[in-house]
């Protein structure tokens, strides 16, 4: 144990559960990371943080252009609009994003969200084709 975790068991001379309670939150961190120490393998961290897909993701580019249009007045729906972001990246054989990561993406191209029991995407219409 920690020599503050001692200290406190010698001074009343109470129970190990006792001194346990007494003993601040981190000195318990201490504790527990003194015995974890040999027995959880580290793994040294990266270099750098790669990022799984690029800040404009092509294929989000892509689908925008071909399938979605500025339309004041219409909506889509969030699921709807990444439904068919996953069947435009199965068209261009690339592997979708995230739909976190999509709907960051759709968010950041200036589109407005709408939540309510649903979450829609306004002022945007998906176009029908067949790349779409």
């Amino acid at each position: 144990m920690t020599e503050a975790i001692h200290k406190k068991a010698r001074r009343a001379r109470p129970s190990l559960r006792s001194a346990w309670k007494a003993a601040s939150v981190t000195e318990r961190r201490r504790f527990i990371a003194e015995l974890l120490v040999d027995l959880v393998p580290r793994t040294p961290a990266p270099a750098t943080m790669t990022r799984s897909t690029p800040p404009g993701d092509p294929t989000v580019d892509e689908f925008f252009a071909r399938c979605v249009v500025r339309s004041p007045g219409d909506r889509v729906q969030s699921s709807v609009l990444y439904e068919r972001y996953q069947r435009v990246c199965a068209l261009l054989d690339r592997g979708p994003i995230s739909h976190k990561a999509f709907s960051l993406r759709v968010s950041s191209r200036g589109c407005v969200k709408l939540q309510s029991s649903v979450i829609w995407w306004v002022d945007i219409k998906l176009v029908e084709g067949a790349q779409c």
